[in-house]
């Protein structure tokens, strides 16, 4: 018999392989990372439409009743939008360009979510957690790729885009299967992302830590076993940033200046100030161009990744909104947040209703790095939330599977 799961696996490790060779400053057409990226799409469908038959439980679960409601608008728009969309000769092959790839992106994210959560469902895979710590390593690998491009390559100044949400990416999956380095994770992911610059990260890892420390000491442990935690984080900590610092100090250089500018703002060339990185100023772009819109458009949309188009008309960049909420209100209007709401409430109590005590932290990581990547970047269309989807379906499934059998043993008893 043919190892789809296998294959599919492996097709998972070569793409996030191949993007390492991307971030390193390879041009977009260096063949390795678009070939990663052509299996990993391929065998993603193929591996769903293997399991297909066996989906028909998941589809009793709201989680996934609103996230494949949420796929079908969105895909219907993508193919409207393709097959009626109008551009003008100068910018139709790069808007298409972008649009395919936020169209696969988002598939991928979908496919590999609901992939994975049956994998853990079913029982897992060999050598779990060989696979989890290469995910990690790779999110650590694409960090330094990332601010080794920054330094010394041409692409300056134009990364360090995917690090700083990588490895909180993938931090449920090792937590889960690695609870007894969980002080050691939690710092190690702390200073990476404190070196990436990325500030919604950054906060991010910030609630993490405060979460794991309210568990920790609200447990009702020995003090010896308190003390050995605070004596820990006090030794480990210094020597990591004395690191990271002796490596390139442009790590604490580009943080202080990025929080900085965040509270302090920034002059821009017509004299009015700026706070933070500009997203404010997308993000109000964006909601005009939805409210000055028809009756018919605030209900339904102005279209397909039309955001890109309002910020560059009333802002200058052709950027989209960095926020995923107003993505979807201004995209697909009124009936596109509210589903894009149900599923994000969906994915929240799900979460918390299958996370038992012992798991506590893994679940809080999961909410907080989906509601911190979609509020202040983008789950929907960004490459690392594909990190996203594999780690937190793969650990969703592992818990919903032990709630069942819990469960089980409950009604039997």
């Amino acid at each position: 018999m043919f190892p789809v799961r296998s294959f599919y696996l492996l097709a998972i490790l070569f793409y996030f392989g191949t993007t390492i060779i991307l971030r390193l400053g390879a041009s977009d057409r260096n063949p390795l990372p678009i070939l990663g990226a052509a299996i990993l799409v391929a065998m993603s469908v193929i591996y769903f439409i293997t399991i297909a038959p066996k989906l028909r439980p998941l589809l009793r679960l709201n989680l996934f009743q609103s996230l494949f409601v949420f796929s079908v608008l969105f895909n219907a728009y993508f193919f409207i939008d393709l097959f009626y969309g109008h551009y003008t000769a100068a910018d139709s092959g790069e808007l298409h360009g972008r649009k395919l790839r936020c169209f696969v992106i988002f598939n991928v994210w979908v496919i590999s979510f609901t992939n994975f959560f049956r994998i853990g469902y079913s029982g897992g895979i060999k050598n779990l957690k060989t696979f989890a710590f290469f995910l990690f390593a790779v999110s650590a690998i694409m960090l330094a790729a990332e601010v080794y491009s920054d330094l010394y390559t041409s692409q300056a100044g134009e990364v360090n885009v995917v690090a700083g949400y990588a490895l909180i990416c993938v931090l449920p999956l090792v937590l889960f299967l690695n609870k007894q380095f969980t002080l050691e994770f939690v710092l190690i992911t702390a200073i990476f992302t404190a070196a990436s610059g990325k500030r919604g990260a950054i906060l991010a890892i910030c609630a993490i830590i405060l979460v794991f420390l309210v568990i920790h000491f609200l447990e009702k442990k020995e003090p010896l076993k308190r003390n050995a935690l605070l004596i820990r984080t006090l030794v480990l900590f210094p020597p990591i940033v004395c690191g990271i610092y002796l490596v390139q100090n442009i790590f604490l250089q580009n943080l202080t200046q990025r929080m900085t500018q965040l509270l302090s703002g920034v002059e821009t060339s017509d004299g009015s100030v700026r706070y933070g990185s500009g997203r404010s100023n997308f993000w109000l772009k964006v909601f005009e161009g939805w409210n000055d819109s028809t009756v018919f458009n605030k209900i339904f949309g102005l279209g397909f990744f039309s955001t890109v188009s309002t910020v560059q008309e009333r802002s200058g960049p052709a950027i989209y909104a960095h926020n995923d909420y107003l993505e979807t209100l201004h995209n697909f209007g009124i009936l596109g947040l509210s589903l894009f709401l149900i599923f994000s409430a969906a994915l929240i109590r799900f979460t918390v209703r299958v996370t038992k005590r012992s798991a506590l932290l893994v679940g809080s990581i999961i909410i907080i790095g989906f509601l911190a990547r979609s509020f202040f970047s983008g789950i929907l269309y960004r490459t690392d939330t594909i990190l996203f989807a594999v780690s937190s379906g793969l650990v969703l499934g592992f818990l919903y599977r032990e709630r069942i059998a819990s469960l089980r043993v409950d009604h039997s008893s």
